[in-house]
């Protein structure tokens, strides 16, 4: 009994398993390659909004205190206008 084995069948069919392999193979990378590039740019994204989050947090924060310090310049102006006008009551007074 001898068993007739078509070797150049067979190894037609290992290049065709082997050519679709690769192409298989070529399109699981081409994927991971767009879904690692989105993930990357969607990392740069995120980082940029937290950047401005944080740079607005920034500036509420700058203007708050340049506001404040608007408020006390005010305050002092009147304080100072204030006692220059004790002074003179009291130097017209004699004292």
């Amino acid at each position: 009994m001898s068993v007739d084995i078509n070797t150049e069948q067979l190894s037609e069919d290992y290049c065709l398993l082997t050519a679709e392999l690769m192409r298989e193979h070529s399109a699981i990378v081409e994927e991971m390659d767009a879904t690692f590039t989105a993930c990357a740019a969607w990392a740069s994204v995120a980082d940029t909004i937290d950047s401005l989050r944080h740079r607005n947090r920034l500036r509420d924060k700058v203007e708050w205190v340049q506001a404040r310090s608007e408020a006390v310049s005010s305050i002092r102006s009147e304080i100072e206008s204030c006692l220059a006008m004790i002074r003179s009551l009291l130097s017209a007074m004699g004292m």
